[in-house]
């Protein structure tokens, strides 16, 4: 029998004879998932052997485990090397570096973090008592944002304020208007860091502060 011939002696359509390569079936497996698909996550997949590898970013932790389930459960795929960093996890890692960090020492009271797919969203103040300082802690704070795995852009609004009394931390008509879009998005995810555990890093940050003037 040919090739193109099967057993009741028909022709086989052309493309019932075309293979695709594993990385691009478990990607076609990916994209049938509606909550993969819908929320636009950016999955890049790749495969040696029965080994594939999946990096990119998604939305949370939850569509992070079924990526990973779907794709170990996909027939031919012996291990799944899982590198997805989940856009929950940047926020947190990223309010936590921006919170130990000597330079900011920030939380998420005054600045807030939003990931959409490994875009970042940095906004709110860091108030010091002189400008310098202040403009110097925002730097360092997109540097630390910037520096976070997973991360693909950081577009950052943050304002360096001079003083720390709340009047400081208004924020101006002018920016509000601005970035209306982008401030109402971060303040809708509330708080990264429980509060049991900012009491905790006040602590700590109170004690190098407290050895540093001894």
């Amino acid at each position: 029998m040919s090739e193109t011939q099967n057993g009741l002696g028909l022709m086989d359509h052309p493309s019932e004879h075309l293979v695709q390569d594993l990385a691009s079936s478990v990607e076609g497996a990916l994209w049938r998932f509606g909550q993969l698909r819908q929320s636009n996550s950016l999955i890049d997949v790749s495969s040696i052997g029965g080994t594939v590898r999946l990096a990119g970013n998604v939305r949370s932790e939850s569509m992070r485990s079924m990526a990973d389930r779907i794709a170990s459960t996909f027939p031919g795929v012996s291990r799944v090397e899982n590198e997805l960093v989940s856009d929950s996890r940047i926020e947190s890692d990223i309010s936590l570096a921006i919170a130990l960090d000597e330079a900011t020492a920030a939380f998420t009271d005054k600045v807030r973090v939003k990931s959409l797919n490994g875009t970042v969203y940095l906004v709110g103040a860091i108030a010091r008592d002189a400008m310098t300082d202040a403009e110097t802690a925002v730097a360092r704070a997109v540097q630390l944002a910037e520096a976070t795995p997973g991360v693909r852009e950081v577009l950052s609004s943050l304002r360096a304020v001079e003083g720390t009394d709340e009047d400081a931390f208004a924020t101006p008509d002018e920016v509000v208007e601005e970035k209306v879009e982008v401030v109402q998005m971060a303040k809708a995810m509330g708080t990264l860091i429980p509060e049991d555990r900012k009491e905790k890093i006040r602590a700590m940050i109170a004690a190098r502060e407290a050895s540093r003037a001894g």
